[in-house]
C-alpha cells in the first residue's frame, strides 16, 4: 500500500511541475508522501494507527504513532447474597443526541430472572439514558412484591452517573432534574445503603454505581427511602471493607 500511495504521490507533483509550472521540492514531495501514506493506511490497519493529523502536525517524525488500544478486563457477574436482588441496568444511544434505549434485568441469588425492562425514552443522550436507567430500576423493584423482603443492588457502568450523583453541582444542567430526585433520596431518612466501587479495568476509570435498599418506599413520584446514605470502599481483590 505505501509503495502505491508514494508512486501516485510523486506522479501527482511530477504532474504539477510540468502543466502548472510549480517548483520541484524534495521537502514538500516527502511531506505529502507521508500524509497520504497516513491517509491510506487506517483503511487497512484502522486499529493500529492514529488520526492523519499527527502527521500534518508533525511531519519532521516521518511516522504515525501507533494507537494504544484500550481494553477492558471483562468480569463475570456475581451472584447477589441471600436475600438481595442484583439489577444490572444500562443506557444506550445511537447518536448524540440520538433516540434513546434503556433497559434492565433483576436476578435473585440463584441467578433466576425477577424482573426485566426495556423502553425506549425518547431523543436524549447517553448520559441521560444511563442516570434514567438507574432511576427505572428504583420504579420496578418498588412496584414489586420483592421489595418487602429483599434488598436491593443496582449496578451500571456509567462513571458519569456516578460523579454527578456524588456532585450534583457538577452535573450538566440538562440532568439536573435527574440527579436532583436521586440526591434528595439519598439525604431522606431511610433504611439504604451507596456503594461506589473502581471496576478492576486498564482504564482506571470505570465504576460501578450500586444502590442497596430494604425498605419500601413512596412518594408523588414513586420515590422515598429510609435510612442514612453511607460510602463504602472495595478492595482490588472485590472485598468490601
Amino acid at each position: 500500500m505505501a509503495f502505491y500511495a508514494i508512486v501516485w504521490s510523486v506522479w501527482l507533483y511530477r504532474n504539477d511541475t510540468v502543466f502548472r509550472r510549480v517548483t520541484w521540492n524534495v521537502d514538500q514531495v516527502f511531506d505529502l508522501l507521508k500524509q497520504r501514506v497516513a491517509t491510506w493506511a487506517p483503511a487497512k490497519w484502522h486499529h493500529e494507527y492514529g488520526v492523519v493529523l499527527d502527521t500534518e502536525r508533525y511531519p519532521a517524525e516521518g511516522t504515525v504513532i501507533k494507537r494504544r488500544m484500550r481494553t477492558r478486563i471483562v468480569e463475570e457477574w456475581s451472584k447477589p447474597r441471600k436475600g438481595e436482588m442484583k439489577y444490572n441496568v444500562d443506557g444506550a444511544a445511537p447518536g448524540c443526541p440520538g433516540k434513546v434505549g434503556i433497559g434492565g434485568i433483576m436476578r435473585d441469588e440463584e441467578g433466576n430472572t425477577k424482573i426485566v425492562f426495556s423502553k425506549a425514552i425518547g431523543v436524549e443522550d447517553a448520559s441521560v439514558a444511563e442516570v434514567r436507567a438507574v432511576r427505572e430500576a428504583f420504579l420496578t423493584f418498588a412496584g414489586s412484591k420483592l421489595v418487602a423482603t429483599y434488598s436491593l443492588i443496582i449496578e451500571s457502568d456509567s462513571k458519569n452517573a456516578v460523579k454527578w450523583t456524588n456532585k450534583p453541582s457538577e452535573a450538566p444542567r440538562r440532568l439536573r432534574k435527574w440527579i436532583l430526585h436521586i440526591e434528595r433520596l439519598k439525604k431522606e431518612e431511610k433504611k439504604w445503603v451507596m456503594f461506589l466501587c473502581l471496576c478492576l479495568d486498564t482504564w482506571k476509570g470505570l465504576y460501578l454505581y450500586v444502590l442497596r435498599f430494604n425498605e419500601r418506599f413512596h412518594d408523588d413520584d414513586g420515590f422515598s427511602f429510609e435510612g442514612q446514605p453511607q460510602i463504602v470502599n472495595i478492595n482490588e481483590s472485590g472485598v468490601l471493607f
